[in-house]
């Protein structure tokens, strides 16, 4: 492998420009299938088989309401004063709008909820009330009977008697009756008590929580219909009251390249810049992960129009392509500027730079791609095409590496030393064919 990385390296050192346009239309290509062939990506976790998925279907069949996603809003005063009562109408009003939304399957009005709860605790006091009335009449009734069958004693006729009997099975028929609400609103009682800690309103009535629930699973909620949520109660808010979103509502697609992404390039540049103080050395090994990226990444997505890929597929191949990348170009680098500050020739230090660190990229490569392509063996597809792109990436990270590297330490010559490193590099320099005892013809 070495020494086939040798002849390589070699290779696109004398035929840089024929490597670099080589790379340039396999990017092209690939940008051009990406806006030729590229399809939608998916916001939706699939994981097929497992338990959770088992419990989505069977909600959905037999409880269409709870296998529903959900959201919640958050209504507020700034200065938290409590809200008047027009602009809890116009919340109220706003969220039914809002529950007509494409996509939204209903909301929850935290103020009609705070009032059936009051109604709800006033109708259970009143319904202990009714009950101990009522318990008090049927004692009295009970205590009737109990004087008419004093008073009469055993002289009482057979008319009579089946009269007391009557009044008295029917004082205990109303009294299990009266037990049996009494057990219900003793239930009710206690569920009030329980829920009393969750409130819709807070106490100082200056915030209101709703609900927006959807018409489909939350995984399966496009960024759409949050969007669509989002704007619409933003746009009909009442004076003096603001909105906040849970994650369920403000989650949306990441984007491929993100801040993230671009603050790391940023110090990735600076750290390089400080160590190897040459702005031509510093951006060699950043262009190559660019140019990774930029062709693992569009070829992959090009995929996207006949695969369902996850709108986060592209982003691990990012992250690793632009690590990797960066990492790989700077190890054949690096090689190549000790080797020229110990006298080797320059196109025999890019051959024997891309001979030994450039067999260590490979190798390093290697073991990334089968632990990506092992996601595979999981059995879950998001998780598996998400190894394979990645993959992908590093593929070509490597690839480019051990030619593109060559090629390009070839283009910009000497300009890979600083003015400092450089000089050196000249006082030290030999002739071919005279290789001191620092620089071996070829690396075991």
């Amino acid at each position: 492998m070495a020494e086939l990385l040798y002849r390589l390296g070699r290779f696109c050192a004398r035929r840089a420009g024929v490597v670099l346009a080589s790379w340039l239309v396999v990017l092209g290509v690939a940008v051009t299938g990406y806006f030729v062939a590229r399809g939608e990506l998916s916001p939706v976790v699939d994981i097929p088989g497992t338990e959770t998925a088992k419990v989505s279907e069977r909600l959905g069949e037999r409880l269409p309401v709870a296998a529903g996603g959900n959201g919640k809003i958050v209504f507020h005063t700034p200065d938290d004063t409590p809200l008047t009562d027009s602009q809890k109408t116009a919340i109220s009003a706003l969220l039914a709008s809002t529950g007509k939304l494409e996509g939204v399957a209903s909301t929850t009005d935290p103020f009609a909820i705070s009032q059936q709860i009051s109604d709800r605790r006033a109708q259970v006091a009143d319904g202990l009330k009714q009950i101990e009335d009522g318990r008090d009449q049927l004692n009295e009734g009970q205590q009737q009977i109990n004087g008419a069958k004093a008073l009469l004693g055993d002289g009482a006729d057979a008319a009579t008697q089946a009269k007391i009997d009557e009044q008295q099975a029917l004082i205990i028929e109303k009294r299990k009756e009266l037990e049996t609400q009494a057990e219900k609103l003793a239930v009710g009682q206690r569920l009030l008590a329980m829920s009393s800690p969750i409130r819709q309103v807070s106490v100082d009535g200056s915030t209101a929580v709703a609900q927006v629930r959807f018409t489909v699973p939350q995984l399966d909620v496009t960024p759409e219909t949050k969007e669509r949520v989002v704007e619409h109660v933003n746009a009909g808010l009442p004076g003096g009251v603001e909105a906040e979103y849970s994650n369920e509502i403000t989650q949306g697609l990441p984007e491929i390249v993100g801040v993230g992404e671009v603050v790391g390039l940023i110090i990735a540049a600076i750290t390089l810049l400080v160590m190897l103080r040459t702005l031509v050395g510093a951006a060699l090994p950043i262009l190559s992960a660019l140019a990774g990226v930029g062709i693992g990444v569009t070829a992959s997505l090009a995929l996207s129009g006949v695969v369902e890929m996850l709108s986060i597929t592209p982003v691990l191949g990012v992250m690793l392509g632009l690590a990797v990348g960066i990492d790989y170009s700077l190890f054949i680098l690096n090689r190549h500027r000790r080797q020229l500050l110990d006298g080797i020739d320059f196109h025999e230090s890019i051959g024997l730079a891309n001979g030994t660190s450039g067999n260590a990229v490979v190798f390093a490569g290697s073991t990334v791609l089968v632990a990506l392509l092992a996601l595979n063996v999981t059995g879950i597809p998001f998780l598996g095409l998400m190894g394979t792109v990645a993959a992908i990436c590093v593929a070509v990270a490597v690839l480019l590496a051990v030619t593109l590297t060559p090629a390009l330490l070839a283009l910009i010559g000497k300009r890979v030393l600083n003015r400092k490193a450089h000089a050196v590099s000249n006082a030290s320099v030999k002739p071919m064919g005279t290789p001191g005892p620092s620089s071996p013809s070829w690396p075991c």
